[in-house]
Formats: C-alpha cells, structure tokens, sequence
C-alpha cells in the first residue's frame, strides 16, 4: 500500500492524457481546517449549505468513542477536473501513546488503493497500444508463469475430495481488473458474500499468504510464480470475487517495463503527480510523521 499525502500535478500539457484527469493535492498547512481551507494549493471556495460543522462534529464523536485514533478529512470539487478544495480538516492523534496529533501531513498506510494505480497504469498501456482488454493474460506474462495461465485449471469439489477441471477459457486482462477472473484471495472472503460458506477451494490461498507473512516470498514474480501453480476456484468471467487479480496485474507492469512495481509506479505516477511522500515504504527522515496502525476490537 501506499501513503496519503499528495501533490498537484505539473501542468497539463506536459502530462499523459489519463493523468490530466486526475488532480492530487499536497497540503500546505498541518492545520488547514474547515469549509474554505486550503489543501494542495487548490483555491479554497466555500459551497453554500455544506454541513461543515455537522461533519466535523461526527468526526469528533468517533474519536470521543474510541472508535477512531484519528481523521482526516477533505472533499474537492470542480468541473471535469477537481480543482477547489472546499473542505479539510484534521483532528484526534496520529499515535495515542505517544500523543502526537493527526495533521493533514501524516503519512498513513494506503490500503487496496495500490489497486487504483496499478489499473491506471494498465489503462495507459491500453492507451499506448501495447495491450488489449480482451486479451487474454498469457500473452503480456514470461514463462513459465504464461504457460499455466495458457490453459488454467479449476476446483472442483465433490464429496469424495477435491479434483480441476479446465476452465472454460483463458483469462482477460479486463477479467483481473474486474476481479472476474476466477481467482480467489485470502485476505477478504467477507467482502463478496457474508452468507456464503467459504470452500475448500478457496482455503488454497492460505499457504500462499503464509509464505508472503514469513518471508518466503519476497517478490511479485516469486508470487506471481507461486500463484500460477493453483488452480482457479471459479471459471473465469462467471462472478465476481475479491481476487489476487491485481498482484498478476502489478507483475504484467513489472514485465513489460522490466522494473520493479514500486520504481514503475513512481516514475509513471508518484514522480509526475509530486506525490513526493506515496511509496511502498517510509524513508527514515519521515518516520516521523507516520501514524500508528490500529484495529478495531469488539470493545470498540
């Protein structure tokens, strides 16, 4: 994941037609707060009838509750392009036994939204030519990993064990961005169905993130390489489900530019936005301003 401070983009003219539509900010102040106050340089405009006040109160309230350490907070508006903060403010601590406050400065840990710069990075190459949609993903991957995603297997679970199939065709690059894949994950079964009793098809993941927690695997291509040995726990393009989708797309970008994730990232993303403080880790002169992780409990 990434961080949250960002910065304007340099002008237009100089920036590839995808990031013109898409404006970061970076914060002037650590203590721009309420309607009107600035957040990445964009002119501060007041919008009539904006419950400022109310929204500032339910973010106090949470953190009155103990259901959260910290906030913050920013809304922008504009035509076609963001370009007025209208909106900000910062309150509650960015580490509780420390004290130190939250601020719109703080660096915090940008989860699933890596998700979002990965797919603008494949919708640039879509752009450029350099792939397709529908194409399917063996064509844009090295062996040997190509060659499982050539003619990908399915689970299939009957009552005397567990057996694949294979799967009724390839999978598409649109397929990963959709999480239509036919793959899995182990990290948010409940985000696709409450209700819905969890497989031992889609159990196969646990080893895989074991690996990943331990240090075993310690690259995209060593997961990429890992992740294309399992089979499929659904046929492709049949339903969605929260899936590594978008690990195999970070790896396509990591093949084609033939750098790393976070370099490629940078350099396409990070570099021409100013998102000087949003990376894959923290330098050591900014540690400081990095807030503390939490989790809710019952309790909470």
């Amino acid at each position: 994941g990434g961080m949250r401070r960002k910065a304007a983009p340099a002008a237009a003219r100089r920036s590839p037609k995808l990031l013109r539509r898409i404006k970061a900010t970076k914060s002037k102040s650590r203590k721009a707060e309420g309607s009107g106050a600035a957040l990445g340089g964009l002119p501060p405009k007041e919008v009539p009838g904006l419950p400022v006040e109310e929204m500032r109160a339910e973010f106090e309230a949470m953190v009155e509750k103990g259901r959260w350490p910290g906030y913050v907070s920013c809304a922008f508006t504009g035509e076609g392009r963001l370009e007025n903060c209208v909106f900000s403010c910062a309150g509650g601590k960015a580490d509780v036994a420390r004290g130190g406050a939250m601020g719109v400065d703080t660096i915090v840990r940008l989860y699933s939204m890596t998700k979002a710069f990965i797919g603008l990075c494949i919708l640039k190459f879509v752009e450029k030519g350099q792939l397709r949609l529908d194409d399917p993903v063996y064509k844009h991957l090295p062996e040997p990993v190509a060659g499982r995603f050539r003619e990908p297997r399915v689970v299939v679970e009957k009552a005397d064990g567990t057996s694949t199939e294979p799967a009724h065709s390839a999978i598409t690059i649109r397929q990963l961005l959709t999480h239509t894949s036919g793959m899995g994950s182990d990290i948010a079964t409940g985000l696709d169905a409450l209700t819905r009793k969890r497989t031992l098809g889609e159990s196969m993941y646990e080893d895989l993130t074991a690996a990943v927690d331990e240090g075993r695997i310690r690259t995209l291509s060593e997961f990429a390489e890992e992740l294309s040995k399992l089979p499929l726990w659904q046929h492709p393009g049949r339903e969605f489900y929260y899936s590594y989708g978008y690990d195999m797309l970070g790896f396509i970008l990591e093949h084609k530019s033939g750098l790393s994730l976070d370099a490629f990232l940078r350099r396409e993303v990070f570099q021409p936005l100013g998102m000087r403080d949003t990376g894959f880790s923290v330098p050591a002169r900014k540690a400081g301003r990095l807030a503390r992780l939490y989790r809710h409990t019952k309790a909470c």
